[in-house]
């Protein structure tokens, strides 16, 4: 699956992503495999609208989809 970020300005292809999470500032992080780089996949107002998002992308990871657009606030 390929996951193009909130602004779509860049994507990345979860076989190269070894973990995805919020951070404290209420972005939604990927780090990439072997490699200590980070791509901001989206930035969120609340925490509330960060795990709403996060959730969106799980759901699409479970799915079918070969392309998710991280969502907007």
């Amino acid at each position: 699956m390929i996951i193009v970020s909130k602004d779509k300005t860049s994507i990345a292809n979860m076989e190269h992503i070894s973990s995805i999470y919020v951070a404290g500032d209420y972005s939604i992080k990927a780090n990439m495999n072997g490699n200590v780089s980070m791509i901001k996949l989206g930035m969120y107002g609340t925490q509330k609208a960060a795990e709403y998002a996060f959730q969106f992308l799980l759901e699409s990871l479970s799915g079918n989809d070969k392309i998710c657009y991280m969502p907007q606030d």
